[in-house]
């Protein structure tokens, strides 16, 4: 069983500028899993492309690209429901909503029956949610 109180005595030890992302960031989860489950995906779309222009994000500028991955993966573990690679990446893409250079991207193979698959990509790079599978077929890319 996790010790609750020793994860809440280090978070409270964190910059407030940390403690702020890992707020917004389980908003941001929580959003992601509701609006995907309560609406079919064009219209979750059209939230979500909405959503991002009002997420704040000036506060991110002091956190490096890695720190705010690192920081929605580690805050997808304590939601009470369960977090995707999907709901991951769209959360982290909009932390990220001013970066050009990072593209999330939706992908399905057909190896082992159908599957689907999210991942960021910088530059080409995946950089969150790897996959050792190469045989991701993207359909859709934002």
């Amino acid at each position: 069983m996790k010790n609750y109180w020793k994860l809440l005595r280090l978070f409270c030890e964190l910059s407030t500028t940390l403690k702020l992302a890992h707020c917004v960031s389980w908003i941001l989860l929580f959003f992601n899993w509701f609006f995907l489950r309560t609406n079919p995906f064009e219209t979750f779309v059209r939230i979500y492309k909405r959503m991002s222009d009002f997420v704040p994000t000036y506060y991110l500028r002091k956190i490096d690209d890695e720190m705010i991955m690192y920081i929605v993966t580690r805050t997808a573990k304590f939601t009470p429901f369960q977090s995707t690679c999907l709901i991951k990446t769209l959360t982290a893409k909009m932390l990220f909503q001013n970066r050009n250079d990072i593209q999330l991207k939706i992908g399905v193979s057909k190896i082992n029956g159908f599957e689907a698959h999210a991942w960021l990509e910088k530059k080409g790079e995946t950089i969150m949610e790897q996959n050792t599978r190469n045989s991701w077929i993207p359909l859709w890319t934002y």
